[in-house]
C-alpha cells in the first residue's frame, strides 16, 4: 500500500511539473481570462499596439530588451493558452544567430535540455554563403528548440521568438474551435 501511495505521489508530481513547465513569462502565467492577462501586462508597463479581439499584440520591456508579445486566447471563453514573445528584429545573420544561441543557453539552464533541437538550412540555402537572412524570410532557416510547453526559434520576421504554451488551455481552445465548426456546418 505504501508503494502505491508513493507511486501516485510521484506521478502527480510529474504531471504537475509538466503542466507548469514553461507557462510563465515575466511572472505572468499563461492562463486565465484574456482581459485579466492583458491588465497584468499593462501593470508591467506594456502597451497594446494591436488590439485584436483574441490575439492582442503588446510591446514593452523584458530585462534589457524591448519585446513584442502576442497573447493567444480561445474563441469562446477567451482563455489564454499561449504567449509568443518576439525579440527585436535583426538584420545580420551573426547577430540573430548569437542571440538565438544565447537564449538557448538561458532557457536550457532554466528548463533543462530541450526535447528537440534543429539547427539547419533547407535547400538551396547553406550557412556561410551570405544569404542567411533571405533564407530566414523564405522560411528555409530551421533554428529551433522545443521543450514540453516552450519553444525557441528564429522566426521568418528576422526575430528570435520564444513561445510559452499552456497545454491544458490549448485543449480548451481546440474544443471551442471544434464546437464553432460543428455549429457552423
Amino acid at each position: 500500500m505504501k508503494k502505491i501511495i508513493t507511486f501516485i505521489f510521484f506521478v502527480a508530481l510529474i504531471i504537475t511539473k509538466s503542466n507548469i513547465y514553461g507557462q510563465e513569462f515575466l511572472g505572468i502565467k499563461v492562463g486565465g481570462n484574456l482581459n485579466e492577462v492583458v491588465a497584468k501586462f499593462k501593470l508591467k508597463g506594456f502597451k497594446i499596439t494591436s488590439p485584436h479581439n483574441l490575439n492582442p499584440l503588446l510591446t514593452g520591456k523584458a530585462g534589457v530588451s524591448n519585446v513584442e508579445v502576442i497573447i493567444f486566447s480561445s474563441p469562446i471563453s477567451k482563455t489564454v493558452y499561449q504567449f509568443s514573445v518576439y525579440l527585436p528584429k535583426k538584420d545580420d545573420w551573426e547577430e540573430i544567430k548569437s542571440e538565438y544561441e544565447d537564449y538557448l543557453r538561458t532557457l536550457t539552464d532554466k528548463y533543462g535540455t530541450p526535447t528537440n533541437i534543429f539547427n539547419f538550412f533547407s535547400l538551396p540555402y547553406k550557412e556561410g554563403e551570405g544569404d542567411e537572412m533571405n533564407a530566414i524570410t523564405m522560411e528555409k532557416c530551421n533554428y529551433s528548440a522545443y521543450w514540453e510547453n516552450l519553444s525557441l526559434e528564429i522566426s521568418k520576421y528576422k526575430q528570435v521568438k520564444i513561445t510559452y504554451q499552456n497545454n491544458i488551455n490549448f485543449g480548451i481552445r481546440d474544443k471551442e474551435v471544434a464546437k464553432l465548426k460543428k455549429d457552423a456546418f
